[in-house]
């Protein structure tokens, strides 16, 4: 609520503005890609269904952070496995994300400033999608 009768507290141009900023803080690219449609192929060689190939949903720069030290070490068929929660921020003109088991996911495929974070070539699923800047 503002302090003022009939005024705002942010510009109706923040957004506008603010834009431009965010993409220089991107310090790496991503893709997000989508599972394919159909059924997939069968394999008669191997056995195996081949699934559809997967859509690219976009593809360019991305900010990788990290939300938390602290790693969740969990045991998955008798191996160690971590889950950390990561922001992965994209641009703002990037089609629609669908979060969720079985969605889109986004994989880091640059990371030059990656100093701290081993990021580059690791696949992550996406929990939730926010909206903003």
């Amino acid at each position: 609520m503002s302090p003022l009768p009939s005024t705002r507290m942010i510009h109706r141009r923040w957004s506008e503005h603010h834009r431009p900023s965010v993409r220089t803080s991107f310090n790496g690219k991503c893709r997000v890609m989508r599972p394919g449609e159909g059924r997939g192929v069968f394999d008669p060689e191997t056995g195996d269904v081949i699934p559809p190939m997967p859509t690219v949903v976009y593809d360019g720069g991305c900010r990788v952070q990290e939300i938390n030290r602290e790693a969740q070490r969990l045991v998955a068929a008798a191996q160690g496995v971590s889950r950390e929660s990561m922001r992965i921020v994209i641009d703002d003109d990037a089609p629609f994300i669908q979060a969720g088991e079985d969605r889109d996911w986004v994989e880091v495929y640059e990371a030059p400033n990656d100093m701290m974070l081993t990021v580059a070539g690791v696949i992550f699923t996406i929990e939730h999608v926010q909206m903003g800047t």
